[in-house]
């Protein structure tokens, strides 16, 4: 275990959300890379235009990434996947893949040869990871991304090799499989609301039910809050232990917060370091002493030698009117108090 927390904490914050969509736009720009040697290889112009019109598609998915790049290097909170750890682990091993996709492609000789060599790439490329990563994107207010839509590109291929490769059922197979695949990868990546660590809600299941409950709040007359708890050293965690060791240490501390909140209360992980509860029917008073013992709960957890320490900020008041927007302001303020708890040498809870 040693020698593995050695090896992860060579780099600073190795496995964070900007790790990962690096990854993803090494994996886009080997497959452009991939694409061009076919062409340069390919036996009729007509196959020459396909695979440079892959090539030239794969170029505006390494722009999304590259953008993306930009963005969360200027704003590192941006967190938006429950464990970018285990992502980054993944994307590895797709862009291993690809990599000895290409080296074989030395002892390929046919056209066929070349349509497989294609097709092993983009099964890669709708690696769920590779799918769920931009509908997450989607969830970040503001985003000034170019759009993600692979399926155009992946629609381009799946024309070409029914046109260029004889009738056959194993290529109507493989085909069809390729359909399926991208659609239940986006399918999933749409409809996931569990987060895979701790079984909580995740931001898109904790958006979609506290819509509703504000709803009701607002009907009712009464008070709403937002607390956010942020682990402060959640990366230094992962780098000092191994992602599985790593992870019951966070289910420990869910488990421990959890059955301090009421029934009626709503608790998830909204981010890989942050986990949010939503509340009704409360005051100040009753927010901290929750937030009190949150932070009492982290103290509490210990692994050889490392403890948790957590910021936590709050926010609570009257839904009228427009209930979305008013739950938005609420968010934001109990983001901006978790901020300054976060920086504060004195305060570990902040509650407006």
């Amino acid at each position: 275990m040693e020698a593995a927390a050695r090896q992860r904490s060579a780099g600073s914050c190795e496995g964070s959300l900007s790790d990962v969509v690096h990854a993803c736009w090494v994996i886009y720009q080997k497959a452009a890379d991939a694409y061009r040697v076919l062409a340069n290889n390919a036996m009729s112009e007509e196959i020459t235009e396909l695979w440079r019109g892959m090539a030239e598609g794969m170029s505006k998915h390494i722009l999304y990434w590259k953008k993306l790049s930009e963005r969360v290097a200027k704003d590192p909170t941006i967190e938006v996947l429950g464990n970018p750890y285990t992502a980054l682990e993944q994307l590895r091993e797709v862009e291993a893949r690809i990599d000895q996709i290409q080296e074989s492609s030395s002892a390929f000789r046919s056209v066929l040869d070349y349509f497989y060599l294609a097709y092993s790439i983009e099964v890669q490329l709708i690696h769920p990871v590779l799918c769920s990563l931009p509908e997450s994107i989607m969830l970040v207010p503001d985003r000034k991304v170019v759009k993600w839509d692979y399926q155009t590109n992946l629609k381009r291929f799946l024309t070409g090799m029914k046109k260029h490769c004889e009738p056959h059922y194993l290529h109507a197979a493989l085909t069809d499989s390729l359909e399926r695949m991208w659609v239940q990868n986006r399918w999933l990546a749409q409809q996931d609301s569990v987060d895979p660590v701790t079984g909580a809600h995740n931001r898109r299941s904790l958006q979609k039910i506290i819509s509703s409950f504000s709803s009701l709040a607002e009907r009712d007359g009464h008070n709403v809050a937002i607390i956010m708890v942020g682990i402060e050293n959640m990366h230094e965690l992962y780098t000092s232990f191994d992602t599985k060791t790593a992870d019951e240490v966070v289910q420990r501390f869910y488990n421990g917060i959890k059955p301090g909140i009421r029934v009626s209360d709503i608790l998830g992980r909204y981010s890989f370091s942050t986990f949010l509860i939503y509340l009704s029917k409360v005051n100040h008073q009753y927010l901290y002493d929750i937030a009190e013992r949150f932070a009492e709960s982290a103290q509490s957890i210990h692994k050889a030698g490392f403890a948790l320490s957590v910021h936590i900020g709050g926010s609570y008041g009257q839904v009228r009117g427009q209930a979305g927007q008013r739950i938005g302001y609420y968010y934001a303020r109990a983001r901006d108090c978790m901020m300054r708890a976060r920086l504060s040498r004195t305060q570990r809870i902040i509650i407006e």
